[in-house]
């Protein structure tokens, strides 16, 4: 039977990190070995950078993981709306191969709704920096 800890070890290393000072690989049958080369995550885009990245031929998908209230007083146009509390079940609405730039009021959620995209398997996925609050102060 696998402990905790030789799970959450095989996480850490699964997700890129390691090795992991004084922390043992787990071996058997079950054992996932970590990819080869992990991805690195993309960094986040400021505010500027997407207002470029929109104005190319081809933009990004924007993912607003607000609330319907906090969509109603403001929104960046267009963008799709999935708030964070319904994401990992409505996952499958969205395409894994198409880069998505993900926001919210302050950037906090959305950089959990990024590591939930991740975690699925996206890998073209962004969080706005600063979110709507830079968005709006331009920054």
């Amino acid at each position: 039977m696998t402990s905790i800890r030789q799970a959450a070890v095989a996480a850490l290393l699964i997700a890129g990190y390691g090795p992991l000072p004084g922390c043992t690989p787990p071996s058997g049958p079950r054992t996932t070995n970590p990819p080869a080369v992990a991805a690195k995550p993309l960094p986040d885009l400021t505010p500027a950078d997407l207002r470029k990245r929109l104005a190319a031929p081809k933009p990004p998908l924007l993912l607003d993981v607000r609330e319907a209230g906090e969509r109603d007083v403001a929104k960046i146009s267009p963008s799709e709306h999935i708030p964070l509390g319904d994401l990992q079940a409505r996952l499958k609405e969205l395409d894994t191969k198409v880069e998505i730039v993900v926001y919210c009021a302050s950037g906090r959620r959305s950089a959990h709704a990024v590591q939930i995209l991740r975690d699925a398997g996206f890998t073209r996925v962004r969080n706005l920096a600063g979110g709507m609050s830079a968005w709006e102060a331009g920054q």
